[in-house]
């Protein structure tokens, strides 16, 4: 008898122990019968409770593969598949190990960007890189396998099905990228201000109404341009877009120019944090300055004699 399993408990002990039993026939020397056995026992009760948590860790991981949007794989130094796996394999309409034994040159022959990174990884290079394929889009970890010697005896890697993220990183780019557009060509003059107030955005409108290149604003304190007595009023507006329901708020203020002067500004503030394309303050300002300025004109001439220049019976 040699290699069976038995069951006992030692007395005393609570707990079942497992142990292997080996024997072996003793046989009188002269006559060659058997005279007796040598049985020995070895206590594998250690061992079998490792195996046992060995396989309920595989058994654990197999179900995260399995339910997990990534694809596990594996091939041999020549590209052929040792391994396929992983509910990321769903979206590629493909079976678990559908692929194995088969070539990745041949089953990805139509994705090159795959086969460039198999071959860079096959060369012993580990990294991460996108990759797309049948309109699914993978984030990948490569890692070479090695021999003793350190030879790349073939490549495993987990694949990342990124395809939702890939397409909100599209839109959001897309996004930025009118809002961009629209405010470059605006004659208004366009602010985005994080919520420490500082200016992370500045159209290129400043220039021309301001003096100020988009370069001279961006980074700076938002009441670096603001003339001191109207800072009140400001933060007063930007409370008022947290507040109101709609979240914008109008103001009017004086913006430093940079001769030194000041320019009258109307400026609507939108709180624009929700939005993932802007995550800010949006300020438009106009210069009303020539227009603050007329309508001064006018109130001075309804009220004042055009040839005296006295006061009129109006504001008498």
């Amino acid at each position: 008898m040699e290699g069976h399993t038995l069951l006992h408990r030692r007395p005393g002990e609570s707990e079942d122990r497992w142990c292997r039993a080996s024997a072996a026939p003793l046989r009188d020397d002269a006559t060659g019968q058997v005279t007796g056995a040598v049985v020995v026992f070895s206590d594998t009760t250690d061992e079998r409770h490792l195996l046992r948590d060995l396989a309920a860790s595989e058994e654990r991981l197999r179900a995260t593969i399995a339910n997990a949007p990534v694809v596990l794989f594996a091939c041999d130094r020549d590209g052929v598949f040792t391994l396929s796996q992983g509910h990321g394999l769903a979206a590629l309409t493909r079976e678990q190990d559908e692929i194995v034994g088969r070539s990745a040159f041949d089953v990805y022959r139509d994705a090159p960007a795959v086969l460039d990174n198999l071959r860079r990884a096959l060369a012993g290079d580990t990294f991460t890189a996108p990759s797309e394929v049948g309109g699914v889009v993978f984030e990948t970890r490569y890692m070479p396998q090695r021999d003793a010697d350190g030879v790349v005896t073939g490549v495993i890697g987990v694949a990342t099905d990124v395809t939702e993220r890939h397409r909100a990183e599209q839109g959001l780019r897309a996004s930025e990228e009118r809002f961009r557009a629209l405010s470059e060509h605006a004659t208004d003059l366009v602010l985005v201000v994080d919520r420490d107030r500082t200016i992370r955005y500045a159209s290129p409108s400043h220039a021309r109404v301001l003096g100020l290149e988009p370069g001279e604003i961006e980074g700076r304190y938002l009441f670096d341009f603001i003339h001191p007595d109207d800072r009140a009023a400001i933060r007063r507006g930007i409370a008022a877009t947290i507040t109101n329901g709609d979240g914008v708020a109008t103001v009017v203020f004086r913006g430093r120019h940079k001769d030194g002067s000041w320019r009258l500004l109307e400026a609507i503030g939108n709180n624009r944090f929700h939005d993932p394309a802007i995550r800010g303050w949006v300020v438009n300002s106009r210069d009303i300055t020539e227009r603050a300025e007329m309508e001064a004109l006018l109130r001075r001439q309804a009220l004042h004699d055009a040839l005296t220049g006295l006061p009129n019976r109006t504001l008498l």
